[in-house]
């Protein structure tokens, strides 16, 4: 007679990576490489359009910053012969983007979108998860990361980050899932939220060793091109920056949300306050670590959170979110309430700013009351509650019982 596995130690084996199991012929819409491919010319297109357009003036944020960076400017004021709003990204940012905004701006734009597009599938198909659970995940997302393609954001490069930091815990690899915090926060600052995950996996002094190092890497990055004080001086003016709401519109936050519906006046920093202190409660369950949905769940609810609560989310920002929607229904039970609040994140969330969704609906409730942050919020708010009640084996378990006989 054969021993049953356990439902954890069956979980682990469906989450092998596909390359493991045997080979088979698979419709083309389930293949990695056709969705790499469709990527790819979706990148391509979103690009060609808005060149066609003259619609990449985030790209010149970007663009110009390195530029300046070498002529000794201030990277945070207005230069409004060039581009409208101002840059928020680190001064490490203006030397990392320096080999890309040399290039002619056709060419430049369509590299930088490819490298978001290439960092973005490359993070997902890292993910220790079954081959469908990827496939599902690609499909799923493709919507949001078109319309921050379009928007010619770093949102895809910054969902990566996030998850290769993940992905390099669980191989073990905390040198490299130090980097990518490290490249998270230097560009943009949220991106240092990628650091949760350290608190629940071992070597952690090894990692703070590492981070420190990365951090020092990326903090001096700009000495070849400034001196040091002027170099401190764009850390304090980046500071300044990111403080400075006068840029923010709130356009897709929980705050937006509840200053309009709630109350107009409610500060800032209290529902960013509120949302750390409830964020933390999942340490508590830190006995729940050895299971793998628990430790992907946490991945889901640090993608959404660090939009949901962000005072400058914007509606590119939600690739990030969306891909910790995808990452929440996956680890749980299919169908009933939770498939209805996957499909209201897709229709409100995904495909509010698309000419699919009614315009009258979109400019007189959707954006002014930020409603496309409403379905990720519950989504969030469902994910606490498995992440801090529900049984994380519960679904595994009755995998186990279908997958495996008894003999």
């Amino acid at each position: 007679m054969r021993r049953a596995a356990s439902p954890e130690t069956a979980f682990v084996m469906l989450a092998q990576p596909s390359e493991n199991l045997p080979a088979r012929r698979l419709p083309f819409w389930r293949n990695e490489k056709f969705l790499f491919s469709l990527y790819a010319l979706v990148t391509v297109g979103a690009t060609v359009q808005q060149l066609a357009l003259g619609h990449i003036n985030n790209y010149y944020i970007f663009k110009y910053s390195f530029p300046h960076l070498v002529s000794h400017q201030n990277l945070f004021v207005w230069f409004p012969k060039e581009y409208y709003d101002n840059y928020k990204y680190g001064p490490a940012f203006a030397v990392l983007i320096a080999p890309i905004s040399v290039l002619p701006d056709w060419l430049g734009v369509l590299a930088w979108t490819l490298l978001n597009a290439g960092l973005f599938v490359w993070a997902l198909h890292r993910l220790p998860v079954p081959h469908g659970w990827r496939i599902f995940l690609y499909w799923f997302v493709l919507v949001e990361f078109l319309t921050a393609t379009q928007n010619l954001q770093a949102n895809p490069m910054l969902t990566a980050f996030i998850v290769l930091t993940f992905v390099s815990f669980e191989r073990k690899q905390v040198f490299w899932a130090a980097l990518f915090v490290a490249l998270g926060g230097f560009v943009k600052i949220y991106g240092f939220i990628g650091g949760a995950f350290f608190l629940l996996y071992p070597q952690k002094g090894r990692f703070l060793a590492a981070l420190a190092f990365w951090c020092a890497v990326l903090f001096l990055l700009p000495l070849p091109f400034v001196s040091f004080n002027e170099l401190l001086f764009l850390y304090r003016e980046w500071y300044v920056a990111l403080a400075d709401k006068t840029g923010y519109h709130h356009d897709t936050s929980l705050i937006q949300i509840l200053q309009s519906l709630v109350y107009s006046r409610i500060p800032d920093m209290a529902v960013v306050g509120a949302g750390v202190v409830a964020f933390c409660t999942a340490y508590l369950r830190y006995d729940r670590f050895k299971s793998l949905r628990f430790r992907l769940l946490f991945l889901a609810s640090v993608l959404i959170w660090m939009v949901i609560f962000s005072p400058g989310a914007e509606s590119p920002t939600y690739v990030v979110a969306v891909t910790g929607v995808a990452l929440w229904y996956l680890t749980g039970r299919r169908g009933g309430w939770r498939l209805a609040l996957l499909v209201f994140v897709f229709v409100l969330t995904c495909l509010s700013p698309t000419d699919i969704f009614p315009r009258f609906l979109r400019d007189t409730y959707v954006i002014p009351y930020a409603l496309k942050a409403l379905p990720c919020v519950l989504v969030w708010l469902a994910l606490m509650y498995e992440l801090l009640v529900g049984d994380p084996l519960q679904r595994v378990a009755a995998v186990a019982k279908t997958r495996v006989r008894v003999e």
